[in-house]
């Protein structure tokens, strides 16, 4: 499949540049010819000056910096070392190293992550497309960092042209998940590591699930999860609960066991090749989850969206986006949700300066303004700057003091695919 191969050459560009950078021998290429000039193919003198370039100048020098950072710290040493990979046949090599069977049918490739405020872990990432029959795909991933960090995923995704069939399973144990806690006792700003123990599966039917940036998708899933004390630097949730003299959050004890009902839709109007475009995108996502232990009392419904609206009037494809985003649940029949299911506005969430568990609350809003520019036919980059917080129940103790800001810079894949 076309994605697929794109994916195993952007894997392979990626290691290749890890090898170059580790020293891999190489022979210099000093005999180049000199570029040539480009011709003048239209014979024709260039266009004076109108109105709207002599308007033009204000937001060029605004984003003057952003220029000169995007060209002389990334693209250029980037560049130099994409067109050394790509002639010295790294990339050709490593895929033929890293992918077996027919049109490289089959990978597996070697993964690393450096987390901070987390241990780090290290693994392997395998893919097997048209497995049994045309259109299937099923990729695992098992990453560890000792005995007690272990994880274990497998994804099945079935293809009938624009719908899918997927499932989805895995197996986690880490003892070093945080969460603020003020989120679990009231009043603490301080955070606290705990341990965990958890299995999650789900089944469910998409279309254009895939690769499409619009798309509808409902499932069915599980989590079972239990909870153990922490030795991994600062104060553990059970010590501090010990301290306040506070009993411990909904869940912890004997740990939970549900079922859910998710709903996502997304309508996006931007290039669906994934490189930055201007367009306009509504997303919503829904799920309705019960206790299995104790369905009386354990329900919850937790909604949410996004609305986008991105802009390319620099021209190059260089886009100024402004996103905002929000998620509550909504608790009934007086349920108590496990403490780990509130909404996390940061890690993986728009505010993604702050680290998982850190901005945990009943609901949770962000507004982000972006800049996004391709650097490369496979890579973006990507300059944010967001405000947003964690919150009470359906925002009900939302005030603008409970804001935070967070902003960074990042590389990402055009196509992140399933495995970014």
């Amino acid at each position: 499949m076309p994605n697929d191969r794109v994916g195993r050459m952007r894997i392979a560009t990626c290691l290749g540049l890890a090898l170059w950078l580790a020293g891999v021998p190489c022979s210099a290429r000093a005999d180049d010819p000199p570029r040539r000039e480009v011709p003048d193919y239209d014979s024709r003198a260039d266009p004076a000056p109108d109105a709207v370039d002599g308007a033009l100048w204000v937001p060029r020098i605004i984003t003057g910096p952003l220029f000169l950072f995007s060209e002389y710290v990334i693209r250029v040493p980037l560049g130099a070392l994409i067109t050394f990979v790509q002639r010295e046949g790294v990339v050709q090599w490593l895929q033929n190293v890293l992918t077996f069977g027919t049109g490289g049918q089959i990978g597996v490739f070697p993964t690393a992550f450096y987390e901070f405020g987390f241990l780090p872990s290290v693994g392997l990432y395998g893919f097997w497309n048209d497995l049994l029959t045309r259109g299937n795909r099923l990729s695992v991933h098992a990453a560890t960092w000792g005995l007690d960090w272990l994880s274990v995923s497998a994804r099945d995704r079935f293809s009938l042209g624009a719908t899918s069939w997927f499932a989805r399973g895995s197996y986690v144990r880490r003892p070093d998940y945080l969460i603020d806690g003020a989120v679990v006792f009231g009043g603490v700003g301080t955070l606290a590591r705990y341990g965990a123990e958890s299995v999650d599966a789900e089944v469910g039917y998409g279309v254009g699930a895939g690769h499409d940036r619009s798309y509808a998708a409902a499932s069915v899933g599980g989590r079972w999860a239990r909870f153990s004390d922490s030795a991994i630097g600062g104060p553990s949730l059970l010590e501090m609960g010990a301290q306040l003299g506070q009993p411990l959050p909904p869940g912890f004890a004997q740990g939970y066991t549900i079922l859910a009902l998710r709903g996502r839709l997304a309508v996006d109007t931007r290039d669906r090749t994934g490189v930055p475009s201007a367009g306009l995108r509504a997303s919503a996502h829904g799920e309705l989850a019960r206790s299995i232990q104790d369905p009386g009392s354990s329900t919850w419904f937790t909604v949410g969206g996004q609305l986008l609206g991105a802009t390319d009037f620099l021209g190059g494809r260089r886009t100024v986006a402004l996103a905002l985003e929000a998620s509550t649940i909504l608790t009934r029949e007086r349920g108590l949700l496990p403490f780990d299911l509130s909404i996390d506005v940061g890690g993986y969430g728009p505010m993604q300066g702050f680290l998982p568990g850190q901005l945990r609350g009943l609901s949770g809003v962000a507004l982000t303004l972006s800049y996004d520019w391709p650097v490369w036919l496979l890579l973006n980059a990507r300059l944010y700057v967001a405000t947003g917080g964690a919150f009470g129940l359906a925002f009900s103790d939302f005030t603008p003091d409970g804001l935070r800001l967070s902003f960074g810079f990042a590389l990402r894949a055009t196509d992140p695919g399933e495995h970014p």
